[in-house]
């Protein structure tokens, strides 16, 4: 199986989404993550979910070709394979762009900082940024060591996108020019 996209459930853990190349996948299995760096590190499925619509659905097995979330593989990225563990062989790697857009992110500390939104610590931003990196794998977040943090993404409309779902969320927080 191929990662395709990940996600973030607060009682699961990350979920890996994918499609199955070959074989089966049943629910409890051990499998083997075969990473970027061609290391391999072993888990058990512990969810196995197929979608129907726009629902996804509890399944206890999942054949070649399905398109299937799983959990239990905490470090699982993008096009990462998923194998059995008795012939493990990894499926050719997907790339992800690098980042080419970079703004600083810091607190608010202007004379209406802090009106705004309900978080405004550096501590809720830093959280919250690094929470941003758990879906989000073309996210780069560097802290500086002066109450600020470099956050690079594939370009303006990615970091927009970040910035608006952070203000909305109650955020508040100032920002450099794009560099």
């Amino acid at each position: 199986m191929r990662i395709s996209s990940i996600g973030k459930d607060s009682y699961k853990g990350r979920i890996a989404i994918g499609k199955i190349f070959a074989g089966k996948l049943k629910n409890g299995q051990d499998v083997v993550l075969l990473n970027r760096d061609a290391q391999v590190s072993k888990h058990k499925i512990t969810s196995l979910s197929t979608f129907k619509g726009l629902g996804k659905i509890e399944v206890d097995e999942a054949q070649s070709g399905d398109l299937v979330a799983v959990t239990g593989v905490p470090e699982v990225n993008i096009g990462e394979t998923i194998a059995d563990p008795a012939s493990p062989e990894a499926l050719p790697l997907l790339s992800i762009e690098e980042p080419t857009v970079k703004m600083i992110f810091m607190v608010n500390t202007s004379p209406f900082g802090g009106h705004e939104g309900e978080f405004k610590t550096s501590s809720q931003l830093s959280a919250r940024l690094y929470k941003e990196l758990e879906t989000d794998v073309a996210l780069r977040v560097a802290e500086n060591g002066d109450g600020t943090w470099t956050v690079s993404g594939r370009g303006e409309l990615h970091l927009a996108i970040l910035i608006e779902r952070m203000r909305r969320e109650g955020y508040d927080f100032r920002l450099a020019a794009p560099m």
